[in-house]
């Protein structure tokens, strides 16, 4: 039985897949399996996949109609045998000592979870393939913990949270060039156990963040490296790299929610507001970005969706948590940025009148272009908005 499985979902990545594949097959560590899933590509990924699985009988080739990156993803989880997990994109690579790294720090701390970092091309085509200079990965600082829900955002990544091991720095400066890890399953090498009861989210975007943010809520025992072990290529098709749509705020929107409920029971209430203060914080902030930044006719597919969202989780507890006042951050960065805030929000210019919105929605649309959206969610008048 192969001790990693290498789960790697393609769709219609020929530029790239030769690249991804042999990234793993020179790997320094070599008791894996890679377990790769055409998801109805139409180049020719699929020849390439069947070349290299002629070539080396580690590599297994499933094949299945076009359903997503997440369905390619839970088919591989069904079939994988190794006892740790390593998700790779087929349009990314992997530093050549990354499993023999990771596998060595699972093993020494029994470990649920091992994260590393990700190095991020800025333009398309920077990064390639070549030779990386070793690391001595063995004396590399690094941080425990058994509660990396907290490292999941810069603020709380401190001492408080987890143990520095090796020089004598703190956490912060350790893990000081750490950006999204903890949102994407990529850069984590994952005990088999974790997918025991969790499988991703199919149909949605950002199904990363979803299912990483239920995993960390039972405190798996983890060990993070500040090492770019993740080489990230900037594929213009990719998700975050189109236009924002209704099924991106949906899939935002499916992300808040599953975390709330996955959240629900009261012994994890102050995770979830911790996970209410930060990253549902920043995701309605995004949403603000990404709207400002459309046209007329997408804001007016955008915007009533928006609203019942907002209303949804102000419903249920999600938006009071920010705070109140002056204290509030996202009501003051809606009442601060007034261009934004009046496009989306207050301008008659662009008026809902035509949008399809339940009565319940129509009342605090119109409550939000009478007294503005930092009023509304300061006071909690949703109550009296029913």
């Amino acid at each position: 039985m192969p001790k990693i499985s290498v789960i790697i979902p393609v769709y219609n990545v020929e530029k790239y897949l030769s690249s991804c594949l042999n990234s793993v097959l020179r790997q320094t560590y070599q008791d894996f399996e890679i377990i790769c899933v055409n998801d109805g590509s139409t180049d020719k990924s699929g020849k390439i996949l069947d070349l290299y699985a002629k070539k080396d009988h580690r590599i297994k080739v499933f094949t299945q109609t076009n359903k997503g990156q997440s369905a390619a993803r839970n088919k591989a989880l069904k079939v994988a045998k190794g006892e740790y997990i390593q998700f790779l994109d087929s349009d990314d690579f992997l530093h050549p000592q990354t499993l023999e790294a990771t596998i060595w720090f699972a093993q020494k701390y029994k470990t649920d979870l091992t994260v590393f970092s990700y190095e991020q091309e800025e333009n398309p085509g920077e990064l390639s393939h070549g030779s990386y200079e070793k690391v001595n990965f063995k004396r590399l600082s690094h941080v425990l913990t058994d509660n990396p829900l907290y490292f999941s955002h810069a603020q709380t990544r401190t001492d408080e949270y987890g143990k520095c091991v090796g020089d004598n720095t703190s956490v912060k400066d350790i893990l000081s060039d750490f950006g999204e890890e903890f949102g994407m399953v990529t850069t984590t090498l994952f005990r088999r156990e974790c997918f025991d009861k969790l499988r991703f989210k199919e149909g949605v975007y950002y199904e990363d963040t979803l299912l990483m943010t239920k995993i960390l809520r039972d405190k798996p025992k983890t060990v993070i490296l500040p090492v770019q072990f993740y080489k990230y290529r900037r594929n213009m098709n990719s998700t975050t790299n189109v236009i924002f749509s209704d099924k991106h705020l949906l899939s935002l929107y499916e992300v808040c929610k599953g975390v709330r409920d996955y959240y629900r029971a009261k012994k994890y209430l102050k995770d979830f507001q911790f996970f209410a203060r930060t990253r549902i914080q920043s995701v309605c902030n995004n949403i603000v970005n990404k709207i400002s930044q459309a046209d007329v006719v997408t804001q007016r597919t955008l915007k009533p969706l928006f609203y019942k969202m907002l209303t949804d989780l102000a419903h249920t507890g999600c938006l009071p948590m920010f705070g109140k006042g002056s204290k509030c951050d996202f009501v003051k960065r809606m009442n601060q940025q007034n261009r934004e805030a009046k496009v989306l929000f207050f301008d008659s210019k662009h008026p809902l009148k035509n949008t399809s919105m339940s009565s319940n929605v129509q009342k605090i649309v119109k409550h939000f272009d009478s007294r503005g959206l930092g009023h509304f969610l300061r006071n909690n008048t949703w109550q009296n908005a029913r």
